[in-house]
Parts: C-alpha cells; sequence; structure tokens
C-alpha cells in the first residue's frame, strides 16, 4: 500500500472521529451546555456535558453527528477508491463505488451507536443535574480513560473526577 494512502487513511479517521466529536460539542453550546471534559478510551471518543435529557436536544446530538459521520467518511473513502495508487488492485473489488453509500451507512451506525444508546437512556432513563455527571464518570472509569477537561470540567468537576479514582483505588488520568 502507498505511503500517501496509508497517511490518507490514518488521518482521514481522526478527522472523522474529531469532527464527530466537535459536532456534539458546538450542539451542546448552541443549546448553552458547558463541555466538562473529552474522555479517550480503547471504545472510543466521549464528550461530557452539562447538559439536561430532552428529546429535541437529543435528536440533535444523534442526528447531526451521524449527518456529519456520513459526509465525511463518504469522501474520505471516496477519495481512497478513486485515487490512482492502486487500491483498486489492492482490493481486489469491482465496482466497489456502488457499494459505498451502504458501506458508509453501516459505518455511520456504528460510530454513532453509543450515542444511539446514551439518547435512548437519557429519554427514557432521565438523570437531572450534577447526578448526570456523576453516572458518566462511573462510566467512563469503567475502563482505563484519558480525560482532559475543560476550564469549566477543571473548576467544577476535576475534583470529583479525582475523587472518584481514589476511592476505587485507581489513577484518573488528566
Amino acid at each position: 500500500m502507498p505511503v500517501e494512502l496509508l497517511v490518507w487513511l490514518v488521518l482521514g479517521f481522526v478527522a472523522l472521529a474529531a469532527l464527530h466529536e466537535l459536532t456534539h460539542v458546538l450542539i451542546a453550546r448552541w443549546h448553552g451546555h458547558p463541555t466538562v471534559c473529552v474522555a479517550i478510551n480503547p471504545v472510543g471518543v466521549a464528550v461530557v456535558f452539562e447538559d439536561t435529557p430532552r428529546i429535541p436536544y437529543w435528536a440533535f446530538q444523534v442526528v447531526l453527528p451521524a449527518l456529519v459521520t456520513w459526509v465525511v467518511c463518504y469522501i474520505w473513502l471516496y477519495v481512497s477508491l478513486v485515487y490512482p495508487s492502486g487500491l483498486q488492485t489492492w482490493l481486489a473489488i469491482h465496482n466497489t463505488l456502488d457499494y459505498l453509500p451502504a458501506v458508509v451507512t453501516l459505518l455511520t451506525i456504528v460510530t454513532s451507536g453509543g450515542d444511539i444508546v446514551s439518547a435512548i437512556m437519557e429519554v427514557t432513563r432521565p438523570v437531572w443535574g450534577d447526578d448526570r455527571i456523576r453516572r458518566d464518570f462511573r462510566v467512563l472509569k469503567r475502563v482505563p480513560t484519558l480525560v482532559v477537561f475543560t476550564q469549566h470540567g477543571r473548576q467544577r468537576w476535576q475534583a470529583v473526577w479525582a475523587e472518584e479514582a481514589a476511592r476505587r483505588g485507581r489513577v484518573g488520568l488528566t
């Protein structure tokens, strides 16, 4: 596989994840919800907000990032397939572009699966106020997680994260 194609695939994947999460952040800001932290773990990337479980809000939090993911993923994979690098020979697949929308849709569903589950949980079992952030922290602590707090998160929530980590005997990364 040519180096430029490998670089394109890696950077495209990183851009896909970053733009998906950035869409979540922009939606939360648009609704006036401050961002607490960004968490990166083997499962993926999560952004924690001080937000409220309202159906219209969560519909935006599922649909818009999924739409961004679909468009970026389509462009990323389309360029990967049509770029004259020998990928067509490497994959040995004919008519790949005919299947591209279906493949991109499947990748979007997989990428947005956590958002869909979160939205269902938020709407069917809403948790209000500070208990929401504490619940999100408990979920994040189930696997090793790198947590990067925003300024707001450092002021209001970093001590809670550290306290939970100390109580569980784990070192929380910040």
